[in-house]
């Protein structure tokens, strides 16, 4: 087959305009949808006579008005306006939509006829319950507001004032805020004054996201109305209005005193952040309010005002307060203002039993972003703490500094790990052990007498035991149960770069524990460590899925070629599709050719995952070559009909000529009739 020159866009909307004419439904349906994704002057044409022509089927047309509609072109307009007097109600909306997207004033009377009931019966489909006419509506009103022309108002009005519905009031009032013409606010105005509660509120939730300075005085006054909804409403609306850097702050600070709970907790934390001094002192005063909530609220809203004033008040209240939502609020104010001797107080919470595990890494997490320098000296005694949550917060703390003597602690940690059984054989011999000397223990416990270490029987403990004689021991001062785990500690230092670090996680990998071998080998990936693809190969042999899973990945980053016949047997034989898939993963990462061959014997597999993975590899490794395995499975229906738009994607990515011409050849065929579908499909997909 003789390859063609790159096709520009143009040229393909030249190529699949016909087959807009010709062919079954779906090979119509799909070079419509192409011609959207291209979204070229050249398609134009052809979406226009497609929506237009009302024999055609009405998905059909649908499809042609949202691709010509991505053109977002003006000298359109004419043609979606015709479309506003169709028979069908999902044409007359669709067509709308696209006149919304155009924005195009000249299009505002024509929308508006639209909206009205014209005697004419309208086609939709039987299962919908409502009027078709209310889409119509209502999605004219949007697509007017967004436009902008004041000539819609009084249309607009008119339709609200006609429905019985409150549904429509959300729509209407915003695009009356849009539109912000004269008549349009003092609408809106009479609403807020009369109208009924919800509505009234709806406004001011309208004028909070539209503000508009001629309902400044109005929302003022709707401050003091009973409906205590409508009262915050309107505060916010003043707050997005005036940006709270006027008089306007201290007026909405009446709403302080409200003895709604939540209505004091809403206003504090719209206040706030204008750290206006004359808000301070209302802020600080609501650090004594019974309400939980509340004085969370104020505390938060303290980091916003001068330090020199606020932060004595803090201390207290994170000392004091009974609340941990207070507390952490507290707690972090103090750090935005960067108080010094917050950070001995952190710590001392961070190894508080006492307090929850969730406050107390709240503590680690302020003091590795507000006070970086003293991670070390701060946190270093909490990296084997109870529960196992908390220590793990202290422990990637402590791996973000890169500091030599914590990264020579967790090396320390991975060494003795190693040199133990796992905590589960170690469980397994002990239950043995028990069992075997149970009858031994009860003929000779007393002759032996006590202090005899075999005869002592061993409690039952759930963390890391260590050997003694036949008894087990608790480890100390190693892993508690809940405390971080060697394979954290290991997964921790995959960015840290030293000799050390990668001499040790290459050692982990011949570890009896599957979870720090596994860990260590993703570690080992990510720092690309070459010097250990032949252990990260032994590991591809090992009898846990999940080092296998690891070491694939691991050698993909790596990017070492001498291992891609290793991969392709990994991903041809391995008993667990993940792990084949993690293989077909690592090929596409090593981006070399040599891969190709490998990947292809994947796409033959019998799971579906690991075939996807193997598309996204090919189209990775890219190349003339890798258009042809892409091409083979486009048409196999029954295998790979699933996953048609993850074999689009990876074709984006290779030299796309010669599947292009492939493509079009399949086009031209008749006795390919039945692929056209899917060709043209592809076509679009990969040119879009």
């Amino acid at each position: 087959m003789m390859l063609m020159t790159r096709l520009t866009k143009e040229e393909l909307a030249d190529f699949i305009g016909p087959l807009t004419k010709s062919g079954n439904f779906y090979t119509r349906y799909e070079a419509t949808k192409a011609l959207g994704k291209l979204a070229c002057d050249e398609s134009a044409d052809s979406l226009v006579s497609i929506m237009s022509d009302t024999e055609l089927d009405i998905d059909l047309r649908i499809e042609a008005i949202g691709s010509l509609s991505r053109f977002a072109n003006k000298e359109h307009v004419n043609h979606f306006v015709k479309l506003l007097e169709d028979f069908s109600a999902e044409i007359r909306t669709d067509a709308i939509k696209a006149l919304e997207k155009i924005g195009d004033p000249a299009a505002t009377d024509s929308i508006i006829k639209a909206m009205k009931y014209q005697g004419d019966e309208l086609y939709y489909e039987e299962e919908m319950e409502w009027d078709p006419m209310w889409d119509i509506q209502l999605e004219a009103v949007t697509a007017l507001g967004k436009i902008g022309n004041e000539k819609a108002v009084k249309a607009i009005i008119e339709y609200y004032e006609d429905d019985d519905s409150q549904e429509i009031s959300e729509t209407v009032f915003t695009a009356l805020a849009r539109i912000g013409s004269k008549e349009a606010l003092n609408f809106l105005s009479k609403i807020l004054d009369d109208g009924a509660p919800e509505e009234r509120r709806r406004v001011a939730e309208t004028l909070t996201k539209h503000p508009h300075e001629s309902f400044k005085s109005k929302l003022v006054k709707v401050l003091m109305d009973k409906d205590v909804a409508l009262k915050v409403g309107a505060a916010k609306a003043l707050a997005a209005l005036t940006g709270l850097k006027d008089d306007t702050a201290v007026t909405i600070a009446m709403l302080l005193r409200d003895e709604k709970d939540w209505v004091r907790a809403e206003i504090v934390k719209l206040l706030s952040p204008s750290g206006m001094d004359d808000l301070e002192d209302h802020v600080v005063t609501l650090l004594n309010d019974p309400s939980t909530q509340v004085r969370a609220a104020a505390a938060e809203g303290l980091k916003y005002f001068s330090a020199e004033n606020v932060a004595q008040k803090l201390f207290t209240l994170l000392k004091e307060d009974k609340e941990e939502d207070v507390k952490l609020n507290a707690a972090s104010s103090l750090a935005a203002l960067k108080m010094p001797e917050l950070a001995q107080t952190l710590a001392e919470y961070a190894g508080d039993v006492s307090k929850s595990p969730y406050f107390r890494i709240h503590c680690i997490h302020l003091i590795k972003d507000n006070y970086p320098d003293t991670i070390v000296e701060l946190l270093l005694a909490h990296l084997e703490t109870e529960p196992r949550q908390v220590s793990v917060a202290a422990a990637y703390t402590l791996a973000s500094t890169k500091a030599p003597e914590i990264i020579k602690n967790f090396i320390a940690i991975l060494e003795r790990a190693i040199e133990e059984e796992p905590e589960e054989e170690i469980k397994e011999k002990a239950a043995k052990d028990e069992s075997e000397n149970e009858g031994a223990q009860e003929t000779e416990g007393e002759a032996e007498g006590e202090g005899c270490g075999s005869a002592v029987k061993d409690e039952e403990y759930d963390g890391e035991y260590i050997r003694v004689g036949k008894k087990l021991a608790i480890k100390n001062p190693g892993f508690a149960e809940g405390s971080c785990a060697p394979e954290e500690v290991a997964a921790m230092l995959a960015d840290v770069d030293t000799p050390e670090v990668k001499e040790i996680l290459i050692k982990c990998l011949e570890s009896d524990h599957e979870a720090l071998a596994a860990a260590a080998a993703e570690s080992l990936g990510k720092l690309k460590v070459k010097d250990a693809s032949e252990k990260l190969l032994n590991s591809l042999q090992d009898n846990s899925p999940e080092l296998r899973m690891s070491a694939a990945q691991a050698l993909g980053e790596i990017g070492d070629v001498r291992v891609i016949d290793k991969l392709g047997d990994i991903l041809a034989d391995d008993t667990d599709p993940t792990v084949r898939e993690k293989a077909a993963l690592a090929l596409g990462m090593i981006g070399a050719e040599e891969g190709l061959e490998q990947l292809k014997k994947g796409l033959k597999g019998d799971d579906a995952l690991v075939a996807k993975t193997c598309l996204v590899s090919i189209g990775k490794i890219g190349g003339a070559q890798a258009a042809e395995p892409l091409l083979e499975v486009m048409f196999d229906y029954e295998n790979f009909n699933q996953i048609r738009q993850d074999i689009c994607a990876a074709l984006r990515k290779v030299d796309n000529t010669e599947a292009a011409n492939t493509l079009m050849e399949i086009l031209r065929s008749e006795e390919r009739d039945a692929d056209h579908w899917a060709a043209v499909q592809a076509l679009g997909e990969i040119f879009r």
